[in-house]
């Protein structure tokens, strides 16, 4: 079939699929002895899935297990790109998790007016940056960089390995979850700074001046809807790959 048939069958415009074709989303499509380029059903198939994986922004962790559904479809991997497709979702899951948990701290807090939790400290776990990194699922170095922009207080004296309690890895939950809405270094520790004065609700909606003219929760509330759309998408893809396995 020529282009305009998968444009027409996508619903999606022939600059666009041709743009695909260039970053190696698709498989090259065979040329014909007049010089036309044939697509086959299986180019149908791979311009839904581009654009069920490009409907909408997403953080860079997530961003890069969907490059790897893209990259396994291009290769007419099906099995391989149903198996990434999974591991997107599990990943989707994974980061509406950690977003409910961090709102769930912060409406804690707006209750108690404490940090987060009313915490023994006596028996709270410690963790080294390496194990604080792997639960919030973030980097070493995102945690230092949170240190020395003020949003964490570590005292340790110089040579001193880190330890972080079970406050400061809630502490990190809620700043893993602003930044992945899309907030500034700055607004963060603006909201920390009511935040640690017990003013939690005056911190929640501290960013109402940000350009982005919401409070915390509701920004919050709208990043999980976005994630479950995505879910939806990953749904979608794998509804997809049954009906290519089932051409064949």
């Amino acid at each position: 079939m020529r282009i305009s048939s998968v444009s027409r069958l996508t619903d999606t415009p022939v600059s666009t699929i041709r743009a695909y074709e260039t970053w190696g989303l698709l498989t090259p499509p065979r040329r014909l002895e007049n010089g036309y380029r044939e697509f086959e059903a299986y180019h149908i198939a791979q311009v839904k899935i581009i654009r069920l994986i490009f409907g909408g922004f997403l953080n860079k962790r997530l961003r890069a297990l969907s490059m790897k559904v893209l990259h396994a479809s291009a290769a007419q991997d099906w099995e391989v790109c149903k198996r990434k497709t999974y591991e997107y979702m599990q990943g989707i899951q994974s980061e509406r998790k950690r977003a409910m948990d961090a709102i769930d701290s912060i409406k804690v807090a707006s209750v108690s007016k404490q940090l987060i939790y009313e915490m023994d400290l006596a028996q709270s776990h410690l963790y080294t940056s390496e194990e604080a990194a792997d639960i919030i699922s973030t980097t070493k170095g995102s945690i230092r960089n949170w240190e020395r922009n003020g949003l964490i207080n570590c005292d340790v004296k110089r040579y001193e390995r880190r330890r972080y309690d079970d406050i400061d890895l809630e502490r990190m939950k809620i700043i893993d979850l602003m930044l992945q809405i899309g907030f500034s270094m700055a607004c963060i520790k603006r909201f920390f700074v009511l935040f640690d004065e017990g003013k939690v609700e005056e911190a929640i909606h501290s960013i109402e001046s940000t350009p982005k003219k919401e409070d915390l929760l509701t920004a919050a509330d709208a990043w999980i809807q976005t994630l479950i759309i995505h879910e939806g998408h990953c749904k979608e893809i794998l509804g997809i790959l049954q009906n290519v396995n089932n051409d064949k």
